[in-house]
């Protein structure tokens, strides 16, 4: 790790770096930065620490909102949803409402779809 203008630059690769080789105690806390682009920040807090030799995948335990988003916003996608799903035909597939469940899930805090990419990411990291 370097310190360089504007804040810590990390030599590293970003794929093989694990949460535990910073050196975290119990109740230490950090902000992770999710989305450069839409400056959507993480408050973490480590709970427990577990003495393995294997990773194990992050969870997420609970959660207030998604960065960026407000009530309306999720009101509206969720509105959007059931009109697609009401007007839906029998012809209509779960891929042709899928966009509708991803646009609400962008706005809306779900633990769920969080921990199923969480899952996920650490899969495909285990992979390669």
């Amino acid at each position: 790790m370097e310190l360089v203008t504007g804040g810590m630059s990390f030599s590293d690769d970003a794929r093989k770096v694990y949460i535990d080789d910073f050196g975290f105690d119990v109740n230490d806390k950090f902000i992770y930065e999710y989305n450069f682009f839409k400056h959507w920040f993480v408050d973490i807090r480590i709970e427990n620490i577990k003495d393995t030799t294997k990773p194990k995948p992050a969870y997420c335990t609970k959660g207030n909102g998604m960065p960026g988003a407000s009530k309306y916003d999720e009101m509206q996608a969720t509105l959007n949803l059931l009109n697609a799903i009401a007007k839906a035909e029998k012809t209509t597939s779960i891929g042709d409402i899928r966009p509708y469940f991803d646009a609400l899930n962008e706005v809306r805090f779900n633990r769920r779809y969080i921990n199923h990419h969480l899952q996920k990411e650490f899969t495909e990291r285990m992979v390669h």
